[in-house]
């Protein structure tokens, strides 16, 4: 080809005019533009540019200024790597870039050699690693790996120092650097840890590491308190109870601010916003009644063509309010007739023994009440034993003259009688159970409304006494059951009551808390209702619980107030209907619910909210340092 480098120019490798040193060109550029000369050697193509065109300057001047990228790729040493094999060499180099960082700060304070310049030959010695998928990503695991346990101690320790200085500010600004400490914390220990994993450019390491480790653990909260949901730290824990139940509980009921709740309340009076915040109110009550549907609900059987019991199964009943209550009242008449199933069931002596036992008490140690005691005994006997003989009064000892004389001889001593209640009936069905158990209920109820405490408790112990005789004659597949029908059954009685009140009425028969408290103290038997009084009623903690909740606190606001007060302020329709717009958004049942951090899922972000930001802002603080590699 002849000479090959006599048409070569300056122009055509350097920018400029006349001859001068060129600046730093590389073998593979000039290469790459003039492939007609690859057959020449390197040495041979840039000898022969020296001779022609630079022969007044010295080789160590012109061969300083070329970049011998081509004999670097030769000596490339992940040319036969896989990506196995280059990812481990990456996690090395993070091991590698942290012990030189320590030299180097050993270095400043005058222990060893290994200056910036030594760290920025190391790099260029690992550049061709860092250029591979493999050397990167293994880096990038190496860096998180040897940065996780620093940054995360340091950013706490860091954040707890940032707080406790907090204190000592003003209250504004204290709160403030409360709210940045984490984000501090951060930052410090990420631009300590930046620094130190990137030898060659320590200060650059520090700035990523800073901006990075701030910014990862900022978004990693962001993350955590929106995917736990932006509302949830405000919730109060009975309206976490509510929504665990299943309850939608509507934002403004859920929170512990009173303004916050104030506000709510006020603007149902708010068109479209209004309508849809008292159908969310609503919809919420009507969860709470299903909750206490399914309270009174009784399991009921499954039985065969011959009326055998096969198990027991739970279904809710379907509807709201009285078409509730009907169906529950089905369901009561199916289990309590499966369990008693026409049976009849025994009247033994024991319980005579049991009766005459409590009527005998009274006329020992409560007198005035014996004969109300006695006649309900009575009762109860007349209905278990269909025929049960009259009462026999027998005289036992007593009537014998007092003495011989005239006049004592005419007075008799006085006549001591036992009563005895005799039953002469083998058996008695469950209804007749049932019909003894429901009068002697009346009394208990009519007993203490009167104020007659040892009355009614000595009625009770009748009662007692007839319904573990009623216990004791099931067949021993169906005792197990009666407890849970009979603990359903007075779930169902206190609902039901609640429901028969003139406000529950207006609404479908569909509760609120308040009118089901109404009914819990209603059927509290206890002496002066101090169970009720004490918070021991029966349901009444649970009551006053979704009354605290789902209750208004404010006096109902009608439209034409709510709006008055709207335009007062200002705002006028420029506020009530982006107002309008914004509550059709969140007042949706999974608007609610994810708002305040209802879903399953939420509770695993609240419960653990440093996670994510820790795993950001290490993988930040490592990322940056792979970045400038």
């Amino acid at each position: 080809m002849g000479d090959p480098v006599s048409n070569l120019t300056l122009s055509d490798l350097v920018t400029g005019g006349a001859p001068a040193a060129p600046p730093k060109v590389a073998v593979s550029a000039i290469r790459a533009k003039y492939p007609m000369y690859n057959d020449l050697s390197d040495d041979q193509l840039l000898m022969a540019i020296h001779q022609k065109l630079y022969p007044d300057m010295s080789a160590r001047q012109f061969y300083g200024g070329i970049d011998y990228d081509t004999d670097r790729a030769k000596l490339d040493p992940t040319k036969d790597m896989n990506g196995l094999q280059t990812a481990a060499a990456g996690a090395g180099k993070a091991v590698a870039d942290t012990w030189g960082g320590i030299k180097r700060i050993g270095n400043m304070v005058g222990i060893g050699d290994y200056d910036q310049k030594a760290a920025q030959q190391d790099a260029a010695t690992d550049a061709p690693l860092m250029n591979t998928t493999g050397g990167k990503l293994g880096n990038l695991a190496g860096n998180v790996a040897l940065t996780a346990l620093p940054v995360g101690a340091g950013t706490r320790a860091v954040t707890a120092g940032v707080t406790r200085a907090a204190t000592m500010l003003p209250r504004a600004l204290g709160a403030a650097t409360r709210f940045a400490a984490p984000a501090i914390g951060a930052a410090t220990t990420g631009a300590a840890t930046g620094a130190i994993q990137n030898p060659a450019d320590m200060q650059q390491g520090a700035e990523l590491g800073a901006a990075f480790g701030a910014g990862g653990d900022l978004v990693g909260r962001g993350i955590t308190n929106a995917a736990g949901g932006i509302i949830a730290r405000g919730v109060t824990p009975e309206a976490r109870a509510l929504m665990d139940q299943g309850v939608n509980v509507p934002f403004w009921k859920a929170q512990q601010s009173p303004l916050i709740r104030g506000l709510g309340e006020r603007a149902k009076g708010l068109p479209i916003v209004g309508e849809l915040m008292n159908n969310a109110e609503a919809r919420a009550g009507q969860q709470w009644n299903q909750g206490l549907q399914r309270a009174a609900t009784p399991p009921t059987p499954n039985v065969d063509e011959a009326g055998n019991i096969l198990n027991w199964n739970t279904t809710p009943v379907q509807g709201q309010g009285q078409e509730a209550l009907q169906q529950l009242g089905q369901k009561f008449r199916d289990a309590y007739g499966a369990i008693y199933n026409n049976r009849v069931l025994p009247v033994t002596p024991e319980l005579q023994q049991n009766l005459d036992q409590v009527v005998q008490q009274a006329r020992a140690y409560t007198p005035g009440i014996a004969d109300d005691v006695a006649g309900a005994a009575r009762q109860a006997a007349d209905t278990l034993g269909v025929g049960v003989s009259p009462t026999v009064t027998t005289a036992t000892r007593g009537g014998a003259p007092l003495g011989s004389g005239r006049v004592s001889s005419n007075i008799r001593t006085p006549v001591q009688s036992t009563t005895t209640t005799q039953l002469n009936h083998a058996g008695a069905t469950g209804d007749q159970y049932q019909a003894a158990l429901a009068d002697l209920d009346n009394r208990i109820s009519t007993a203490w409304r009167a104020g007659q405490g040892d009355q009614a408790n000595a009625l009770q112990a009748l009662r007692d006494h007839i319904d573990n005789a009623r216990l004791a004659g099931l067949p021993p597949e169906v005792q197990s059951m009666l407890q849970p029908v009979n603990g359903a059954y007075q779930n169902f009685k206190t609902l039901q009551r609640a429901a028969g009140s003139l406000g529950a009425a207006r609404n479908d028969g569909v509760v609120s808390p308040g009118q089901l408290l109404n009914s819990i103290r209603a059927r509290d038997t206890t002496p002066g209702k101090s169970a009720f009084a004490q918070g021991t009623a029966p349901g009444q903690q649970q009551a006053q619980a979704a009354a605290s909740v789902l209750g208004s606190r404010l006096p109902e606001v009608g439209p034409g107030t709510a709006e008055k007060m709207a335009l007062m302020s200002g705002a006028g329709l420029g506020w009530i209907m982006p107002a309008a717009g914004l509550g059709a958004a969140l007042l949706t049942a999974p608007g609610q619910r994810l708002l305040q951090g209802g879903y399953g899922w939420q509770a695993a972000a609240r419960n653990n909210p440093d996670a994510l930001a820790a795993l950001l802002r290490t993988a930040g603080v490592a990322g940056a340092d792979t970045a400038q590699k």
